[in-house]
């Protein structure tokens, strides 16, 4: 049976350029969040009973739970006990939410070895008698499952705000596990509609499109979105403020939520990459969703995706189809095994292979290999430096470990 064709708003970044001379930032109610401090005024830290916490359905990371447990928990069908419950029942058979599962086991486990370190942050709820999660919603459901395991833990650490701004969560998310593509796509269009002044609905979508149908808002131009010609003067600088980007990435972004909605689905449960997600928007609609499918199914690199839509636009698809049949027919039992592998085995063991092609393709010269990143990402160039020098502190410090204990084995 055809899928039914939806039709969605075309992107245009020029729509309603320039600035207003009426309007600005400062007529939309929303401050930049400074860091939360104990006992700052305006707001109050406490421990709040798990029972009366709820999670933020709207929200750059998209959740912990899947949505259609979220809103049976959000409409009060279920509790967060038997949430939990249904999700065990879908880890079981999805390879990417027993991946979730798992991190989350990790961190509650931390929370019981080493206490909560950070509150969570929490508002009053507009629709429901309770509190809504501004930030910390990972800590939040780690709490239920060590109240499931040990018993106790009924009461969480947090930071009662008394606006639920959405850039709390934009500030919060910089500092925590880093967000996939669709995340980061999702924050911006959060970010975007905060500053047009314009928060998610109050009451909970009747269908999935609609979810995606509040972030595509942020598509509109001014006219059809706030009924104004231009912007508010001096939004695309506050955007780069907020969330440290560039004017073109953040548009890059942007453009992530035009794919249909079960492309977006699917690249968010499993995080595709950035450059493979730049590829797959611009291959024809028609093809979007299968091009997803294809990346999962076959851990396609960018490179590959970017011949494969180049194949798919052309009038003639005879080797866009032949192109997929030796793709298929490629897939090894040794390629089926390394599909299996969680995300982050996958990407650390591309990184070990991509720092040995540059290597030899570069006979050792690393500068050459920084002057093309600097050339062509120069706004991610500095974020890369600093996540190389982690990353081989902590292989040196690995190492170190290995080689402590084979001494002691040896003695």
């Amino acid at each position: 049976m055809a899928r039914k064709k939806t039709h969605l708003p075309e992107f245009d970044p020029l729509a309603g350029e320039g600035e207003s001379t009426t309007s600005v930032l400062s007529d939309v109610h929303v401050p930049i969040a400074a860091e939360a401090q104990l006992g700052a005024e305006g707001m109050i830290v406490a421990e709040y009973s798990l029972d009366h916490i709820l999670p933020d359905y709207f929200q750059s990371r998209g959740g912990v739970l899947p949505r259609s447990i979220s809103v049976d928990l959000l409409k009060g069908k279920i509790n967060p006990q038997e949430a939990l419950v249904a999700w065990k029942e879908i880890t079981a058979k999805e390879e990417a939410q027993e991946r979730q599962l798992v991190l989350l086991q990790k961190l509650a486990d931390s929370i019981r070895a080493n206490g909560l370190i950070n509150a969570i942050h929490i508002a009053e709820a507009e629709d429901i008698e309770g509190y809504l999660i501004l930030a910390g919603e990972r800590r939040y459901w780690a709490f239920w499952l060590l109240q499931d395991q040990y018993g106790g833990y009924e009461r969480i650490p947090a930071i009662l705000h008394p606006d639920p701004l959405r850039f709390l969560q934009i500030a919060e998310n910089e500092d925590v596990e880093p967000l996939s593509t669709v995340s980061r796509a999702r924050q911006v269009a959060l970010a975007y509609l905060e500053l047009m002044g314009i928060r998610p609905p109050a009451t909970l979508p009747e269908k999935d499109g609609d979810y995606w149908d509040f972030y595509r808002l942020a598509l509109k131009d001014p006219e059809e979105l706030i009924g104004a010609t231009y912007r508010p003067r001096g939004l695309w600088e506050e955007m780069e403020q907020r969330l440290g980007m560039t004017r073109p990435s953040i548009l890059r972004l942007m453009k992530v939520i035009t794919l249909p909605e079960r492309a977006l689905e699917r690249s968010d449960r499993w995080s595709l990459g950035h450059r493979q997600l730049l590829s797959i928007i611009n291959a024809p609609g028609d093809y979007q969703e299968e091009l997803v499918d294809l990346t999962i199914e076959h851990n396609l690199a960018g490179s590959t995706l970017s011949r494969l839509v180049k194949l798919a636009g052309e009038s003639d698809k005879s080797a866009y189809k032949k192109a997929l049949k030796r793709l298929r027919g490629e897939k090894t039992e040794e390629a089926k095994n390394a599909l299996r592998r969680p995300p982050m085995e996958k990407h650390t063991l591309r990184l070990v292979s991509g720092i040995k092609g540059i290597e030899k393709e570069s006979r050792g010269d690393f500068g050459q290999m920084a002057r093309l990143i600097v050339g062509n990402q120069p706004e991610a160039a500095h974020d890369l430096a600093g996540a190389l020098e982690k990353a081989a502190a902590a292989i040196r410090d690995e190492l170190r470990a290995k080689a402590k204990k084979e001494n002691k084995t040896n003695k």
